[in-house]
């Protein structure tokens, strides 16, 4: 699954932009709840303390809850609040949560609101998910960083504890970039 030169190139550079708000650099390790913090978004897990009224955090959390990872409100007065699911792991949260600051980064616009099994939810532009999950995924995981890791000598298992992101990422970024990083053994 490679990518163009010039995608690769513009995600590339897209994910330094994000990764120097933190000092992260090309190798250091992004930590999106940061990254959030210094973009001025507010990061809640949903729970009692959420200020979400008392039915929909049932719902949220009760049979709904493995359905949703996260999802943005932008104010009209400029606040962004970033609202994540709090049972999901904390590798998932952090994909998650770079890709919804990957859409504010990115300038994408809300889409309209739907409701689904009582719960109100964003429909989904296809085209401006893929951007923000190929650019939350370059920028926890950039080329030179696998590079890096391959130098190192590490395996997809230790990219992955280091850089608090799942396995299946570590490969995914592999994948795209034609890099080979060892598999435990």
């Amino acid at each position: 699954m490679p990518i163009s030169p010039h995608y690769k190139r513009l995600l590339e550079g897209h994910a330094l932009t994000l990764r120097n708000k933190v000092n992260a650099g090309y190798f250091g390790r992004l930590d999106p709840f940061l990254l959030a913090d210094k973009m001025g978004m507010e990061v809640h897990f949903v729970g009692p303390d959420s200020g979400l009224p008392e039915d929909l955090l049932e719902r949220a959390l009760g049979q709904s809850g493995s359905k949703w990872d996260a999802g943005t409100i932008k104010f009209p007065d400029g606040r962004i609040r970033v609202f994540m699911n709090p049972k999901k792991l904390k590798e998932r949260q952090h994909a998650t949560l770079m890709e919804e600051v990957s859409h504010i980064h990115l300038g994408h616009k809300p889409t309209e609101i739907v409701q689904c099994e009582g719960i109100a939810f964003r429909t989904c532009n296809k085209s401006h998910e893929s951007q923000a999950y190929w650019l939350g995924a370059t920028a926890l995981l950039p080329e030179r960083l696998l590079k890096g890791s391959i130098t190192r000598g590490l395996t997809v298992e230790d990219v992955a504890s280091e850089h608090q992101v799942s396995v299946d990422l570590v490969r995914f970024r592999c994948n795209v970039l034609g890099l080979k990083i060892a598999l435990a053994a």
